[in-house]
């Protein structure tokens, strides 16, 4: 006899999933959120001690540099924390934890064999494929929160003048970025069954990404071809002093939801290993 899941027995089974997934991450998840923190904290004092000199060094650097540090105003704590930490700190460490993440999630499971005791059951594919995103998903929103809640102590103890809501919007566009990496390495990994060929590609992504939108630009012929760099609908506009441009939200949406796609299309149409 066969047996019907209702949705809300799918859903306690892919919150079950997410939880377990989680768990089995908590110390990887937890070492870059205090990371986060502890490096958002610091940088954030450090603008009140030395804001004003490095503002002045900075101008002296030559125009390529002036370009590759988007032409910010280290005058202000906004274009300040927006070179030294949300340029390529805070997205290192979000790509980081959602490319280990996502590669972990679906290929590490499986090339380890616990996949398969899962799969074996009455569970759907996409049940947990959707349960894989979630837990990267989750990991993304646990490092943004560090970033957040770091430069906000960080302000506080510098007497750092900060917006709060262009902080958050800083946090979430950082955060956008990371789970549209996390979900194009899940989904190599959803592909291939290959945790190697997951943490290569997300890796690829994001390190591709940066070259060709910081050095593109130097280049009048290869200047056009920068916009095709995921790194560019982050580093295009300053959340911190502009807040968040819909159009680049929409991107990373976007590239998430093909990527979650062709991952699960790929995922059902083989055969697991190990």
């Amino acid at each position: 006899m066969s047996v019907t899941h209702r949705p809300a027995d799918r859903r306690s089974v892919a919150l079950a999933l997410v939880r377990r997934m989680t768990a089995e991450r908590r110390r990887l998840i937890s070492g870059f959120t205090v990371a986060a923190a502890a490096l958002a904290a610091m940088t954030a004092a450090l603008y009140a001690s030395i804001g004003v000199d490095y503002a002045s060094m900075v101008e002296e650097l030559p125009a390529a540099f002036d370009s590759m540090l988007g032409g910010a105003d280290f005058s202000t704590a906004a274009g300040f924390l927006q070179v030294e930490l949300f340029s390529i700190v805070a997205p290192g460490l979000v790509l980081g934890v959602a490319i280990a993440v996502g590669s972990g999630s679906l290929a590490g499971a499986e090339q380890g064999g616990r996949l398969a005791l899962i799969t074996t059951g009455p569970v759907k594919r996409s049940t947990v494929t959707g349960a894989a995103l979630a837990t990267m998903v989750v990991a993304v929103v646990a490092v943004s929160m560090g970033l957040f809640v770091g430069v906000e102590i960080g302000a506080s103890a510098g007497g750092v003048d900060l917006a709060t809501s262009r902080l958050a919007a800083a946090c979430v566009s950082v955060g956008l970025f990371g789970v549209a990496v996390g979900a194009i390495s899940l989904a190599a990994g959803a592909f291939s069954g290959s945790r190697s060929i997951a943490l290569a590609s997300g890796t690829a992504v994001a390190v591709g990404s940066y070259v060709i939108d910081a050095f593109f630009p130097l280049n009048g012929v290869l200047e056009p071809f920068a916009e095709v760099s995921l790194w560019h609908p982050y580093a295009a506009n300053t959340p911190l002093t502009n807040g968040l441009d819909p159009r680049h939200v929409a991107i990373f949406l976007v590239v998430t939801a093909a990527a979650s796609f062709f991952g699960l299309w790929g995922f059902e149409r083989r055969d697991l290993v190990g």
